[in-house]
């Protein structure tokens, strides 16, 4: 039905008012209600993140592949989705650093995985050997003894394989440890031997990590001289500085490879690959490092020579063609992407892939565009070739997982692609979802890249935040916007091994950046806050760094860092502050709506300390919060101002004021707290990874904690124990943002939410499912993705929805802004049948408002529709977005 009068507004915008806090503190546990989550995606990044090695299945058919990562866990490839499934998200929290992974070769869907981070330690730690039989479904411990030390995180993990299935016999199974010697077990996996005719290998004063054992190669043609079982008999294990070990006798003895050549006994070998002639490939760094061959008992040093490669790499990864021994190829860990070469003819020669005429092949690059030229070859460690197709080559790096192809063609370039659909393992540590009228939808920190900002979560950024240099990659440590004027951020960050801090500033949603002038030099990291109504106010607490002895305390600017000034009244030394792996951490926030007002926490007296003078002065209003100090979390609700709330990983509390900080009273029926996010109501409506009532996940309180529901999130396989913040979609409180330690970013439905009754509410279709009554069409420029304009005329957009009921109550929801103030724009909903109805919110600002409304639809209603009008008026252009309408 066309609509072309102005509607005539009905109904209430909802209000906000404060509750007195002290009317809803309940004690003792009460029963827990449990909602099933809808559905959960991830927020598409396509890269940034440790894939250490990688593995696949003999095969001429189906390609049976699994990647290992340092963070990320272990993930299998899904040929027919084209995308990576995570394999050990699931309740496996302490076992995504991953030492080694192996397949048994003469069993679909068997492979073990070799899981820890406790290289340098010493004594029993979370560390193991996992089997699945299920292709990762299940999983079950091997009886390995936890007192066998990995290091999935640490130096040299891009070694390997050390972890081997023995292609003739699947019950044998070999591991290389770094610190304590090569295992066997000869049961799959039951019980394991350690084999004391190989060296356990140690670490030197220059190193952070024992490479031990770096890798186990089988030579799939031999048979143990032993008839009983029948077995391989040759194997090679790479030991650090101590050379390569060869048994002939199915694993009974080990001895040195003899002979004056060979990686010598000052290398760290890197990794080891048999051809099926039999041959050994092996790849070692330090003196007597190199490429090297083992053929007809003689090593040859076959090292790409350095007029091809431009200098001395340390090369890393090796693979060999399974249909063609004398077929290799190699990569380094380099800073420039010209480091991958093939040879034909086992090592006698060489030809690169690189990017420019100096190379006999060329080599072109395909993947987001954030990625640094060096993505392919940056800390490159594991490297096939695709047994299913010898044109291609997969290798896996510090950016993640890319294919080859075109190795075979002498008059196309090869190429070099992300692979990464699924594959996403950066270590997320903040995220902040953006008020509408932000050209970004989402601004999140992390480790490595510092930050990203999204206008939505399915669109890969085209630049990080900042950008490290070739050899040092920084951590984002704190970020903050304007809560009023959104397209002003700053973020903060910095590399505390190399080259101090960084921090950058813009006014117009990130399209530009410009360096902030920092209080004094190498100011690094910390946190950082910015007015909710002045983007030039920020207030600035750098970490504190013992190496650079004109560090700065906390300070604050009002003309956006031209000009710094004291904070007084705000401790000097903060240890949250100088935390920069816990990125997560926020002591210092704005009030949403004061924008004068700051509140910061400092551990050294547990105290909440507020200014209300833009940060110049500090008073600290409460001391003695909590008795933890690590991982704190203060946070705001948006358009509340004086609301406080504290959440402390240590201690598991979350804590709450309704007062500035001045009290402060701990959330009731909820300990082990992680994370938390808040949605606005009255009262506020908390969001909670802890446990309640002995089950812990996710949990939603609508009365400040007297009760509780359960948010069933089993069926999405999320990695909760590794959440480390969760934020709410500010222009759509069903949906939320989680950052994960090791997975990425992930966007949820929460349960209970009722799917959105507007179809393409958020015009990012043009205007499909739309009838356009006049003057309207789809615009992006200045807003997140598309919105609708309806233009200087009379004129709107009408849509006639389904799936109601008579009788329910609903909300409607929508952000609007007008080019001038004197106009008005309203988005309503209206029908009939039985009782006519028309109610609508109406906007009338030239900044983004989002606003909602609560209408029961009468009985005997027969049609709905939802709509869009602007009449004549002063011919202002009104934007409108994210229109839903949804049953409470």
């Amino acid at each position: 039905m066309r609509y072309l009068a102005s509607p005539a507004p009905g109904g209430a915008v909802l209000g906000r008012f404060m509750v007195r806090f002290a009317a809803v503190l309940v004690t003792g546990l009460l029963p827990v209600q449990s909602l099933r989550a809808q559905s959960a995606t991830q927020v598409d990044l396509r890269g940034m993140g440790f894939v250490t090695g990688v593995v696949a299945r003999p095969s001429t058919s189906a390609l049976e592949m699994y990647v290992r990562t340092d963070v990320g866990g272990v993930f299998r490839w899904e040929a027919a989705d084209s995308r990576w499934i995570p394999l050990l998200d699931r309740d496996h929290s302490d076992k995504l650093h991953i030492e080694s992974v192996a397949v048994d070769p003469s069993t679909a869907g068997t492979l073990y995985a070799a899981y820890g981070n406790n290289a340098t330690g010493s004594g029993t730690g979370h560390t193991g050997i996992l089997k699945t039989v299920d292709n990762g479904a299940t999983w079950q411990r091997t009886g390995l003894p936890s007192s066998v030390r990995m290091g999935g995180n640490a130096q040299y993990r891009w070694t390997g394989e050390r972890l081997q299935v023995d292609p003739r016999n699947r019950n044998y199974l070999y591991f290389g440890s770094r610190l304590d010697g090569l295992w066997v077990s000869t049961n799959g996996g039951d019980t394991w031997a350690m084999i004391d005719s190989v060296p356990k290998g140690s670490a030197s004063s220059t190193d952070k990590a024992a490479a031990g054992v770096s890798f186990v190669a089988i030579d799939p043609r031999s048979t143990a001289v032993v008839s009983n079982p029948t077995r391989a008999s040759t194997i090679y294990v790479g030991v650090q500085r101590s050379g390569v070990y060869r048994s002939t006798d199915g694993g009974g003895s080990f001895s040195l490879i003899s002979g004056s050549s060979g990686p010598g006994t000052a290398a760290t070998p890197m990794r080891g690959v048999v051809a099926s002639d039999g041959t050994l490939y092996v790849t070692a760094w330090g003196s007597g490092g190199g490429i090297w061959r083992f053929r007809n008992g003689i090593w040859s040093n076959i090292s790409v020579p350095a007029s091809i490669a431009w200098y001395d790499r340390a090369w890393t990864g090796i693979a060999v063609d399974p249909a063609n021994p004398d077929r290799i190829l190699v990569t380094a860990d380099g800073e420039v992407p010209k480091d991958i070469f093939i040879s034909s003819n086992g090592g006698a020669s060489w030809q690169g892939y690189g990017d420019s005429g100096a190379y006999p092949r060329r080599l072109t690059q395909e993947w987001p565009a954030w990625w640094p030229a060096k993505a392919s070859n940056s800390l490159a460690g594991g490297l096939i070739f695709d047994p299913t197709n010898s044109n291609r080559a997969f290798v896996t790096s510090g950016y993640g997982f890319h294919a080859i192809t075109d190795l075979n063609s002498t008059t196309s370039p090869a190429n070099a692609r992300d692979f990464m659909r699924g594959l996403e393992i950066l270590i997320a540590t903040r995220v902040r979802s953006l008020p509408a009228g932000a050209r970004n939808r989402l601004l999140v920190t992390c480790q490595d890249m510092v930050g990203f900002a999204f206008t939505d979560h399915q669109t890969v950024p085209g630049e990080a935040l900042i950008r490290g240099t070739p050899w040092a990659i920084a951590a984002g440590t704190s970020l903050s916007f304007c809560q009023s004027q959104p397209d002003h951020m700053v973020v903060v960050g910095g590399h505390v091994e190399y080259w101090g801090g960084l921090a950058r500033i813009t006014n117009d949603g990130g399209v530009t950046w410009r360096n902030l002038n920092p209080p004094v030099e190498k100011a690094f990291g910390g946190h950082i806050a910015m007015s909710s109504t002045n983007p030039n106010n920020l207030v600035w607490i750098p970490m504190n760094v013992s190496w650079y002895s004109g560090r700065s305390g906390p300070v604050y600017t009002t003309d956006g860092g031209a000009t710094w000034h004291t904070a007084a009244g705000l401790p000097s030394w903060n240890d949250a502050s100088s935390q920069i792996w816990f990125g997560a951490n926020a002591i210092l926030v704005p009030d949403p709506v004061n924008g004068l007002t700051f509140y910061a926490f400092y551990p050294q007296d547990q105290g909440i300390y507020r200014s209300v003078d833009g940060g110049a002065n500090f008073t600290r209003v409460r001391s003695g919060v909590t008795s933890q100090t690590h991982l704190i979390q203060l946070k705001t609700v948006p358009g509340k101002t004086g609301e406080l709330w504290l959440g402390n990983r240590d201690s598991g509390r979350l804590l709450m004021s309704s007062d500035g900080g001045t009290n402060m009273a701990p959330i009731p029926n909820i300990t082990g707290l992680s994370t938390y996010t808040l949605i606005p109501g009255t009262p506020t409506t908390v969001i909670a990874h802890g446990t309640v009532n002995g089950v812990r996940g996710l949990h939603r309180s609508s009365n400040l904690g007297a009760t509780w529901q359960q948010i069933d999130t089993q069926s999405l396989g999320l990695p909760l124990a590794s959440l480390l913040d969760i934020e709410i979609d500010s222009r759509d409180s069903t949906k939320a943002y989680l950052a994960f330690s090791g997975r990425g970013y992930y966007h949820i439905t929460l349960p209970g939410s009722s799917p959105n009754l507007v179809q393409n509410g958020s015009f990012e279709n043009s205007l499909t499912s739309w009838s356009n009554w006049a003057q309207s069409t789809v615009v992006s420029s200045g807003v997140s993705g598309n919105a609708l304009q309806v233009g200087a005329f009379a004129g709107g957009v009408g849509q006639s929805i389904s799936g109601w009921s008579a009788g329910a109550s609903y909300t409607l929801r929508a952000s609007a802004r007008l080019s001038a103030s004197s106009d008005t724009v309203w988005v309503g909903v209206k029908g009939g049948g039985g009782q006519n109805f028309d109610q609508a919110l109406s906007f009338n600002t030239t900044e983004f408002q989002s606003k909602s409304l609560s209408i029961t639809l009468p009985a005997g209603t027969s049609w709905v529709q939802i709509y869009v009008w602007k009449n004549d008026g002063t011919r202002a252009l009104a934007t409108v977005d994210d229109i839903s309408f949804t049953r409470n």
